[in-house]
């Protein structure tokens, strides 16, 4: 049995392969987490499941859970899909330097009903999308993010990833605490 790093999880083995609706070829596989920047939803070795391929034939939905492959990282990263294409976005001032993200007019929030804040760098990021985009999220490109209020290895550093990023979705009923 070969055991892999990936980013915040560990891939142990694929527990099957085949079929899914239509012609899209879902393998599904094992991972535990490492890392905090999910640790609203999941602790270090909780065990989840992903649904690799899933995205050649299924739209994104936001919030869904996702394993992410950047291209300057060998290893993949989870994630929730946050901000999807068409979506209307801006970063909105708070009192100091803080920014809060609002995707099409509501505050976006963490999980557990945190907003998102951003400030320094994070915002910088972010708002040269805001202003290339023109507030408006691309076809096939997306911002993600982990649970943290402030941000953490997501878009707010790396900026929006495209539909090929996207190698997995998370199965729902893994992230159960």
């Amino acid at each position: 049995m070969e055991t892999r790093r990936l980013g915040l999880i560990a891939i142990l083995v694929p527990l099957l392969a085949g079929a899914n609706e239509g012609d899209c070829s879902v393998k599904i596989s094992e991972h535990f987490i490492r890392g905090q920047s999910m640790s609203e939803l999941f602790q270090p070795e909780t065990r989840i499941e992903a649904e690799e391929g899933w995205y050649a034939c299924h739209p994104v939905k936001r919030d869904d859970i996702v394993l992410v492959r950047l291209p300057h990282r060998k290893d993949p990263l989870i994630k929730i899909a946050k901000v999807i294409p068409g979506d209307r976005f801006e970063l909105k001032s708070l009192s100091g330097a803080s920014y809060q993200l609002l995707i099409n007019r509501q505050v976006a929030k963490t999980p557990k009903g945190q907003s998102y804040l951003f400030s320094g760098s994070a915002y910088k990021m972010l708002s040269l999308y805001e202003k290339d985009f023109k507030g408006v999220m691309p076809k096939d490109t997306y911002f993600v993010f982990g649970t943290q209020p402030g941000g953490s290895l997501d878009s707010a550093k790396y900026g929006p990833i495209t539909h090929a990023a996207l190698m997995a979705r998370v199965r729902a009923t893994a992230h159960i605490q």
